[in-house]
This record gives structure tokens, C-alpha cells and sequence, in this order.
């Protein structure tokens, strides 16, 4: 009997300690993915494609090509706008709902690096771990983004799980497991989601296995098969339907183009990743004295902790050399600095002089911030002053008081909850500047059926807000060969370009202003008698 209560006892414990981590995990998510999740206009030109497109399937019934403004769009697989077409049969059309897929999927790569913190390390760092990785400013952005990082991070988080776990323990179940995940992926984001999950565990395993028992664990035939079954049959369709078309635009120009060069859309320096990355990590810059010493014993002793080193910087290092480059390609990076962050803070048992002086640093810095936003963020300086004050004592007080890595480690949270607020208070400021101009759009385009035009520029957001499609003038000549058939049209211009139409006598319907008091963008009316024969 007494060994029964034992169990009994040990069991009733073990279920306490995860409803607590549970607990603690949800919350730390709810604090930091889903504030503000309504407060942030869709960002032109991508995330309106993601919603509007989503949207016209749930609308349309057509679940295999996605559309954006009547045309086809071949830049990504279907596997985000299957989701947001998910989230918007559920709770509606909205900017908030289209953000619920990657909301969702950021509290998945939690969980996992919380368990694969458990499972090598202690609860302890898979904690820690959970607590940089939130507040990483980089993660906030992508947590909100109606893109589909935050999917594909989720599925190549599993996938990595799922491989290293696999292959360290010899257990095909894990193997299959991390096939799915990678054709999650691959529907997610195309081939990307595969190569890199893939090169980190090859790299990896090659130098603790050797390349052939390495390639003999990965090439498993079932594995592949369920790979091809999940990941393969969405292709085939959109290239019977498509042909070399879909193939050319998909798989050569938004992928191998765009890496090597022959596809030059955004050919950033060699060193682009560098500010991102430590710009998002600003909250722990502080302890990269500690991370300094932690490397080095890392790479004395060669234990289990060079996978989270090689998993960081091989996508660092990958998509530096691709002649293209974007912010978000990085997003993979996060869990595995997360983890070696929190493995290095729970070693720590009492905060040195160098971090103090580190802290004392940031707090300067933040102050001279917040004074200059005195001058560029008119319309909420009240509320950015007081989160301002806060976000300097708290730093303060690491510095004059407090030595407890678990304190610091909560009140650095604090912190970057508080930085959070004033994003969410700058960007509502900017959605409710923007307001008026989707208001203004959406009565002339109940008014003035198929009249509304972009002149030389695309706000897809307009799309997407007033559920219409836009067409695109490019120049004047455009414009008056659409009057010829059309007595009037609505024209919507930039500021910098309403120049081009001085010779016409318009009428200005709207004008509105950033979140800085700028005049971006004009709607408005011409008239077919209004132009001048010159």
C-alpha cells in the first residue's frame, strides 16, 4: 500500500509540474503574442496578398490557386492561405483574424523549445529559454505578420525536434514524424523549409556519426514516402494546371533566382543580418559577456550544445551568401540562440559587475530614445514618456539592486513587455491615421463601380480593406485612354506624384497623413474634359 500512494503521490505531482509549465507558457504567449493583435494595419505590399488572396478562396471555393487582384499568385504554396482561410471561417474576416495562423504557430515553437530544453538540458533553461525567445523583438514582428514564417518556423522547429531526437535515439517513429514536418514545410514555404532543417542535423551528425550512418538514418524510404504523399500532390496539380509557367515563377525565379542573383529583388550587403540580429536581441545584449565564456566552454568540451550552435549559425551564414535577402529568412535562427541564451542563464548564479555595467548602458541609451521621441512622435508622446520612465527604472534597478538571475530574467521580460505596449500604441495611432482613407476608398468604390484605379503605385491593403481589386495605371497615357471609355475615374496617387497630373482639374476627395503628420497619399476624381491636348 505505501508503495501504491507513492506512485499515486508521484503521479499527482508530475501532472501538477505540467499543468504549471502549461500554465506558465500560455500565459508568457498570451502576454506577448496576442496583445495588441488588432492594433496593426496589414503592411503593404505582402500581408494584404496573404489575406485578400486567403479570403477570395474561402469566397471563391477555389482551394488550389490563389488569387490577388484577378492574377495568379505563384509566390508561395497554399499552406498559409489554407490557414487563414481556417481562421477566417471561424472568426470572420479581419486584419486579427488573418493573424491567427502565426499567433498560433508561435505558441507551438514554444512548446517545443521548451521541450527540447526538458529533454537535453533541465526545466530550468527550457524556461529561460521561453523567456528570451518572447521577447526577442524580431519574434513580436513575425509573431503578428499575415506571412508565412511563422508556420514555416513551426514546422521546421518539429522537424529538428523530430530528426535530432530520431537519429540520436535510432527511433523511426520520429524519423516519420519529422518527414511530415518537413512536407509541412515544403508546403508552407517551397524548398527552403526543407534545406535548411535538413543541412543543420546533416552538419551536425556528420561530425558525431559519420556522413554514412548519418544519410543511412535520415534516407529512410518510408519517410520520404510520406514526404511525397503530403508534400507532392499540391505541385502536381498547380504544374498540370499551370505547366512550365508555375515552375518558372515558383521553383527557378522566387527560389534559385533569387539566391544566386539572376533574380535581383533585394540585394542587401553581405552584413545585412547583423544589425537584425543584435538589434533583436537588445533586451540580452547585457549578458553576451556571459554567452562569450559560455561559447568557449562549448566548444572545449564539444558536448550536445555544438547542434544549437550549428543550428544558429548555418542559416546565419546561408542566407548571407544568397544574393537576395530579407529579415525574415533569419526567423529560424531565434529558437536555437533562445536555448543556448537560457542554457547559458541557468548557469548563473549571481550577476557579475560587466552585466550591471551593460545594463546601466541600455538605460542611457533608452533615455536619449525616448527624448528624441519627443520631436518624431507627436500624436503620443504622453503615453510614450511614461513607458519611458518605466522602461528606465526597471533598468535601474538591475543595476542598483537586484543580482538574482531569475529576477533580472523577469524584470528584463517586464521590460520588453513594456516596449511592446508602445509599439502597440504607435501602430494603433498609425491604423486609426489610416482609417479615413479606407473609408474614403470604400464609399467611392460602392459609388463608383469599377472606377477606382492605383496611379504609378499598388496599396494592396486597399484591396484587401474595401474587398475590391484595383487595377494598375502606370502612366498619363493610361489614364487617358481609361477616360475615353470611362467619363470619370478615381485615381489613387501618391503625394510626390499628383505633379504628373497638374494639367487636369481635379477634384481632391481625400488626403491623409502618416503617423508622423506627412502627407502620404490623395484620392482623386478627373474628368474626360479636364485634359488639355498638349
Amino acid at each position: 500500500m505505501p508503495a501504491i500512494r507513492a506512485r499515486k503521490s508521484d503521479r499527482i505531482k508530475k501532472n501538477l509540474n505540467i499543468a504549471v509549465v502549461l500554465i506558465i507558457l500560455l500565459s508568457i504567449w498570451a502576454l506577448f503574442f496576442i496583445t495588441g493583435i488588432s492594433s496593426f494595419s496589414l503592411l503593404p505590399p505582402d500581408e494584404p496578398k496573404y489575406a485578400y488572396a486567403s479570403y477570395k478562396m474561402l469566397e471563391n471555393g477555389d482551394f488550389i490557386t490563389p488569387v490577388f487582384n484577378d492574377e495568379p499568385r505563384f509566390d508561395k504554396p497554399p499552406l498559409i492561405y489554407w490557414s487563414i482561410a481556417l481562421s477566417y471561417s471561424l472568426f470572420g474576416v479581419s486584419d486579427w483574424a488573418a493573424r491567427i495562423p502565426s499567433i498560433i504557430s508561435m505558441l507551438g515553437v514554444i512548446i517545443f523549445i521548451y521541450l527540447f530544453c526538458k529533454k537535453e538540458f533541465d526545466r530550468k533553461t527550457g524556461i529561460l529559454a521561453v523567456f528570451v525567445f518572447s521577447t526577442i523583438f524580431h519574434v513580436w514582428i513575425m509573431a503578428r505578420a499575415v506571412a508565412p514564417e511563422a508556420a514555416l518556423l513551426l514546422f521546421e522547429v518539429i522537424a529538428l525536434y523530430c530528426f535530432y531526437n530520431g537519429i540520436k535515439g535510432s527511433d523511426r517513429i520520429y524519423i516519420y514524424s519529422g518527414y511530415l514536418s518537413l512536407s509541412l514545410a515544403f508546403l508552407t514555404k517551397g524548398p527552403v523549409g526543407v534545406i535548411i532543417p535538413l543541412s543543420i542535423i546533416v552538419i551536425y551528425f556528420a561530425f558525431q556519426k559519420g556522413i554514412r550512418d548519418t544519410l543511412k538514418n535520415i534516407l529512410n524510404p518510408i519517410g520520404i514516402l510520406i514526404f511525397a504523399i503530403v508534400g507532392f500532390p499540391w505541385y502536381i496539380v498547380m504544374l498540370k494546371k499551370y505547366g512550365y509557367t508555375y515552375f518558372q515563377e515558383f521553383f527557378l525565379f522566387h527560389n534559385l533566382y533569387r539566391f544566386t542573383g539572376a533574380a535581383r529583388q533585394h540585394p542587401f550587403k553581405l552584413y545585412y543580418y547583423v544589425p537584425i540580429f543584435l538589434g533583436s536581441l537588445y533586451l540580452w545584449l547585457p549578458f553576451m559577456q556571459e554567452i562569450k565564456k559560455y561559447m568557449k566552454g562549448v566548444f572545449q568540451n564539444k558536448g550536445r550544445e555544438i547542434f544549437f550552435v550549428v543550428w544558429a549559425l548555418f542559416p546565419l551564414l546561408f542566407f548571407s551568401i544568397s544574393a537576395n535577402k530579407l529579415h525574415n529568412y533569419i526567423l529560424i535562427t531565434y529558437p536555437a540562440v533562445s536555448i543556448i541564451f537560457g542554457n547559458c542563464l541557468s548557469k548563473i548564479e549571481k550577476i557579475g559587475a560587466t552585466v550591471k555595467k551593460l545594463y546601466f548602458g541600455a538605460a542611457i541609451a533608452e533615455a536619449c530614445m525616448f527624448i528624441l521621441s519627443f520631436h518624431y512622435l507627436k500624436h503620443v508622446q504622453g503615453f510614450f514618456v511614461a513607458g519611458g520612465i518605466l522602461i528606465f527604472l526597471i533598468s535601474m534597478i538591475v543595476v542598483l539592486r537586484e543580482t538574482s538571475i531569475w529576477r533580472i530574467s523577469v524584470l528584463t521580460m517586464l521590460k520588453g513587455f513594456c516596449v511592446l505596449l508602445l509599439l502597440v500604441v504607435f501602430f494603433s495611432a498609425a491604423k486609426r491615421s489610416m482609417n479615413e482613407a479606407y473609408a474614403s476608398i470604400h464609399y467611392e468604390a460602392n459609388i463608383e463601380k469599377e472606377k477606382v484605379f492605383f496611379y504609378k503605385t499598388r496599396r494592396e491593403d486597399f484591396c484587401f480593406y474595401n474587398n475590391i481589386s484595383i487595377p494598375y495605371l502606370h502612366d498619363k497615357t493610361e489614364v487617358k485612354e481609361r477616360l475615353k471609355r470611362q467619363n470619370t475615374i478615381i485615381l489613387i496617387v501618391k503625394a510626390d506624384d499628383l505633379k504628373d497630373l497638374h494639367d487636369i482639374n481635379k477634384y481632391n476627395i481625400s488626403s491623409f497623413t502618416d503617423i508622423f503628420g506627412n502627407t502620404s497619399y490623395s484620392i482623386v476624381e478627373i474628368y474626360l474634359s479636364s485634359i488639355s491636348n498638349s
